[in-house]
């Protein structure tokens, strides 16, 4: 999944609305990819494979990497 630009987050931090207007940027360039995982874990679940707790642990995981801030090329 694409993730912002590190200019993108220090500029976010400080302006609330520019940050979200970046999410929501994110969010629709990775549609595709946050819909298979919605549906793999979806699918998961109905095998018995993870529990609901798992599944959290699973979105705060992404959440989590996606804004943890890029490497510097």
């Amino acid at each position: 999944m694409n993730k912002l630009a590190k200019s993108d987050q220090k500029d976010a931090s400080a302006d609330p609305a520019s940050f979200d207007a970046e999410l929501d940027a994110w969010a629709a360039r990775n549609h595709e990819a946050l819909e298979a995982l919605i549906a793999e874990a979806d699918a998961q679940l109905m095998r018995g494979e993870r529990s609901v707790l798992g599944m959290e642990r699973l979105i705060a995981e992404e959440t989590a990497r996606f804004l943890r801030p890029s490497p510097k090329a």
